[in-house]
């Protein structure tokens, strides 16, 4: 009432939040500027989560009211083209700095409209920086730089938010400068400074996506990089390794080695791949040769194992490295 504004609020920042939700994004604005924001998660006006080196917590901005949430997402659905009183539940769309976006509407979202942010990366963690955080060591990596430069088919193993984006992205950066890269990615995520790359979105049906990987395999690249390969993604990589196809770094979901390897086994027959376990198993074996698995949790992310698959006379796991939580190493088992 006397015009004194609460403690933390300076007159500038407040203006600028009019602004802004008056001719933006509202404080989503605030975030896309902020270079150590990597997601933007809106759960309602009042609700909003960032993340941030690799945490999320709620944000101390929010929209005014749920009246300013829907005219920001009235404007990015305008710019995809659609009408207010036509446009589906569910849009997707891109920044002109390539933030990717995601709109969800009732009755898909069942409390109200949620909106996500997904900015891109703009430079990529080198292997160094991993090892200073403890995610692996020396010898593993020379372990795996031998194995990619040896062609072998790598997948990278772990939950959401296990670290497998950041190690995919490092052991990428080993290729060397003349092979030919085809990366396809559902979300731009990687960023890789080299000098032959042809950069491929998944699309968002199962159909387009095998054949968008039937379109790859007479692209003739060297290296063929996938951001996360899950469902008929995954099994259109095995079958590329079971035609021959090396190179392949793929990032993929696995709560352990032999997770991942069962729910690839299940995946190929569900398919129609593989008729039988038999040949599941051979798929598998042929398709991928060393899986790197990681865990994350709150004393940080770590490769707790490196596997390789031997294929003969059916499918058996070779541990390499192992991560040894009651002594605090890793340990060369293989």
């Amino acid at each position: 009432a006397d015009g004194v504004l609460p403690g933390g609020i300076s007159k500038s920042s407040l203006v600028d939040d009019v602004y802004f939700e008056l001719t933006g994004l509202g404080p989503v604005e605030h975030f896309l500027s902020d270079d150590n924001v990597t997601r933007i998660q809106i759960n309602a006006y009042d609700r909003i989560y960032v993340t941030h080196d690799d945490m999320t917590e709620r944000a101390w901005k929010s929209f005014s009211s749920p009246a300013a949430l829907m005219r920001t997402i009235d404007g990015l659905s305008a710019a995809l083209g659609f009408e207010l009183n036509d446009r589906p539940a569910l849009m997707q769309g891109e920044l002109s700095d390539g933030t990717r976006y995601q709109i969800m509407l009732p009755p898909l979202s069942l409390d109200g409209p949620i909106l996500n942010f997904d900015k891109p990366r703009t430079v990529a963690l080198a292997m160094g920086d991993l090892l200073e955080e403890g995610v692996l060591n020396e010898d593993m990596v020379d372990y795996l730089v031998g194995q990619i430069q040896g062609g072998a088919n790598i997948a990278v193993s772990g939950r959401w938010g296990s670290g497998r984006t950041a190690l995919l992205n490092a052991l990428a950066l080993f290729v060397p400068e003349d092979d030919h890269i085809l990366l396809i990615e559902n979300l731009p995520e990687l960023v890789l400074p080299h000098p032959n790359v042809n950069r491929l979105q998944m699309p968002s049906l199962p159909h387009e996506s095998t054949a968008l990987f039937k379109v790859m395999s007479v692209m003739r690249g060297d290296r063929l990089i996938v951001g996360d390969a899950d469902g008929e993604s995954a099994v259109s990589l095995l079958r590329m390794g079971l035609s021959g196809v090396e190179g392949i770094l793929a990032a993929m979901y696995g709560q352990s080695v032999t997770d991942l390897v069962n729910r690839l086994i299940t995946l190929s027959q569900l398919s129609g791949v593989a008729p039988n376990n038999e040949s599941a198993e051979s798929l598998v074996g042929t398709g991928i040769g060393v899986v790197v698995q990681l865990s994350g949790d709150d004393n940080g992310k770590r490769v707790t194992s490196i596997t390789e698959i031997v294929n003969d006379d059916g499918i058996s796991l070779r541990e390499i490295f192992r991560w040894n939580p009651k002594k605090s190493t890793f340990q060369k088992v293989g």
